[in-house]
């Protein structure tokens, strides 16, 4: 029975991808191993995969069979069979299918987690039955009745390893455009979206308000204080981390505890699939309040400084409610001010409060003890810096690819119709160009050159990436500013992040720190790189993962060496405010995601970033699909099956004429002949991108 009708064109589109991207799976194998006993204890367990639990494969069927009843109903149980894969690689994660050797009804699916399960019985259900699942806003679920004999796999759908580990899913404001109103039912249905789709790590923001109201209520703020600080519910993600504060609130005395209760389920059932939550640490912004109740404090337009004491006791605190609360899932997320800069964490004498004006209560006991701590502060100050001379060697190490000398740096050709942002030395202006680069050279601040034609003079700048021009400006940008520059880590930038990593193994031995990259889009400079150079060597390599969560347009990683070497996960980001539309450049992402690969051994992961879902499912769909295809088939040497593919091609090509996604997707098909024209471009298609595959 058919839910809710999705437009044929969508499920063309991301069959074709399904077929352009899944020529072959490569192998996975594994013998499965019953046992008891539940999920690992994440907070004890050591044989997590990079922050994921490890199942039993009683667990894991349960899991897989679950989600099938909630999506499908309880008959489909009768249809499907499943197993859990034990890989000789941790690393690797994959599904198989086959059919049963004794009842053509049954179709048998195994994975690495239920995860894996279920994005293979996903798979199936798309390649073989032509069901889909979406969100509602954008076409709903298409369900068919299962048929008596299942269709047969095909040999190269056998065996399907992931093309990376991590599969991530939202942004932080996602929750204020799409899911603020959310009840269990409608969360449920997300959560098996989430797995059905290979995602195994995404955000769990929902009732941190709750948590972080039990910690300020032990520093002795009052919850009529917290009250101006929380934004009203659909505004929360601004009030989370960006500055904002009471912005249509108060929220109601009962939607605490609610949604409290709310993330529990949450994050239980993700758990329960194989889906990393990940949870909200402590980054810094505090209610105004707390600026009175601790004068002491290093707080600059309500942020903490990051090496104040003050910061590690509420670290602290509120990592032992997340675990309390959630358990020790292993990731969390802190991003700081979306300002790359030390600011607003601000040094020194002039960014401190006037003095307490009243006696402290009894119940302000955690305020004595961090007077304390600050009377010794100086002194860690001194450690911290006989400290960083230790480490000076081992930023060093990780800084031997930026030669100190001895380099010239080279400029790009000139690129018309562009300019590059920000001044260095107050955009300086040479009458010629090579006075200009040769200024810009010996410059730290320096990206490059603009001309500028109103004044007719070559302009100093600071940035690097070349932006439009109204103004018919042309620019020069540097191309080795790394090699080429004396890049020497950022010692704020290192301690600050230290510090906040260290908050984090202090009550979870196993974090891993998820950091949004996108803050970090106008450091494309020196400075810039002796920021995120400092930051990024200050935790250790695995245990920091950078999002690039707007990789589809700027490609952070691709200019930074891969963030100087820090596993990251490339992501699309594509939607901004949760505006609808048609859009979404799939060649692109494609092109993008292949070259990632290709070129960075840093990358550990896949993202869909969008402000805002209910919009352009095709788009998160086929990056989904890339994800399930394994990276080897998209490198490789020999021909396509030009069999079922080539049909679905001209099908595809047919029914996408006159759609917006034919604008960027594929050339476009004329009228008159378009099985002629989809034949033609079918063959330059397969020519171009063949393909072979081989088992790991």
């Amino acid at each position: 029975m058919v839910r809710a009708q999705r437009p044929r064109v969508v499920y063309l589109l991301v069959a074709l991808v399904a077929l352009v991207l899944g020529c072959c799976g490569c192998c996975c194998r594994g013998t499965s191993e019953v046992g008891g006993g539940g999920v690992a204890d994440p907070a004890s367990s050591t044989t997590t995969r990079r922050g994921l639990p490890v199942f039993t494969e009683k667990d894991a069927v349960r899991a897989a069979q679950a989600l099938v009843r909630r999506r499908l109903g309880s008959d489909a149980l009768n249809h499907f069979e499943f197993y859990l894969i034990n890989t000789t690689h941790d690393e690797t994660l994959c599904f198989e299918l086959a059919n049963s050797n004794t009842n053509a009804s049954v179709v048998t699916i195994g994975g690495t987690s239920p995860v894996e399960m279920a994005t293979g019985l996903n798979f199936f259900l798309r390649e073989y039955l032509h069901m889909s699942f979406s969100w509602n806003k954008t076409g709903g679920d298409v369900i068919h009745p299962l048929p008596a004999t299942m269709p047969v796999v095909h040999s190269h759908h056998a065996h399907v390893n992931k093309t990376t580990f991590y599969t991530y899913y939202q942004n932080v404001v996602t929750v204020s455009y799409s899911m603020v109103w959310w009840d269990w039912q409608r969360w449920e249905e997300e959560i098996d979206w989430m797995a059905m789709n290979g995602v195994n790590l995404a955000l769990a923001y929902t009732g941190q308000e709750y948590v972080y109201r039990k910690v300020y209520e032990k520093l002795g703020v009052t919850q009529a204080q917290l009250a101006e600080f929380f934004d009203g519910p659909a505004y929360l993600a601004w009030s989370r981390g960006q500055g904002a504060a009471g912005v249509g609130g108060p929220l109601p005395s009962q939607w605490y505890k609610q949604q409290w209760e709310l993330q529990r389920a949450i994050v239980q059932r993700q758990t329960e699939l194989g889906i990393g939550s990940l949870l909200p640490a402590f980054q810094g912004n505090v209610p105004a309040a707390l600026a009175q109740l601790y004068p002491h404090a290093n707080i600059s337009n309500g942020w903490l400084d990051g090496l104040d004491p003050l910061f590690a006791t509420i670290a602290d605190l509120t990592m032992q409610e997340l675990i309390a609360d959630f358990g020790a899932t292993h990731f969390y997320q802190a991003d700081g001010f979306f300002d790359h800069s030390t600011g607003p964490w601000v040094d020194g004498s002039s960014s401190q409060p006037p003095a307490r004006t009243r006696a402290p209560s009894q119940r302000q006991q955690h305020q004595h003890q961090h007077q304390h701590q600050h009377q010794h502060q100086h002194q860690h100050q001194h450690q911290h810096q006989h400290q960083h001379q230790h480490q000076h060697q081992h930023q060093q190490q990780l800084l031997q690819q930026w030669p100190d000398a001895g380099v010239t740096c080279t400029f790009s050709n000139a690129t018309q119709d562009t300019y590059l942002a920000g001044c260095s030395q107050g955009c300086k202006a040479f009458a010629s160009l090579a006075a200009a680069k040769a200024a810009c050279a010996g410059e730290m601040t320096c990206g490059g050159v603009t001309f500028n034609p109103s004044v007719g003079h070559y302009e100093m700048r600071a940035g690097m990436t070349p932006l439009p021009s109204p103004s018919n400006e042309t620019s020069w940008f540097i191309t080795n500013v790394l090699q080429c520059r004396d890049i020497q880590p950022d010692a704020a930038a290192h301690a600050r992040a230290k510090a906040v990593y260290t908050t984090m193994t202090k009550r979870d031995p196993h974090a891993i720190w998820v950091y949004q990259g996108w803050i970090w889009l106008d450091l494309d400079n020196a400075q810039g790189f002796s920021f995120m150079s400092g930051f990024t060597s200050a935790v250790p390599r695995g245990r920091l993962v950078i999002l690039d969560m707007e990789a589809e347009f700027d490609e952070i990683w691709a200019w930074s060496q891969s963030f100087f070497n820090t596993t990251f996960i490339w992501a699309a980001m594509d939607n901004f405010g949760g505006n609808n539309g048609m859009y979404g450049d799939i060649q692109l992402v494609f092109d993008r995601t292949r070259r990632v690969f290709a070129q960075s051994d840093a990358v550990v992961g896949v993202g869909i970033t969008m402000e805002g879902i209910d919009q352009n499912p095709a788009y998160y769909q086929a990056i989904a699909m890339f994800v399930e295809q394994a990276v080897e088939a998209l490198q490789a040497s020999t021909s396509l099956d030009t069999g079922a593919f080539k049909q679905q091609f001209l099908r595809f090509a047919v029914d996408f004429e006159n759609t917006p996604y034919n604008a960027t997707l594929f050339p476009h098909v004329p009228q008159e002949d378009p099985l002629a024209v989809a034949t033609e471009l079918f063959a330059k298609y397969s020519k171009q991108h063949s393909t072979t595959c081989s088992c790991l």
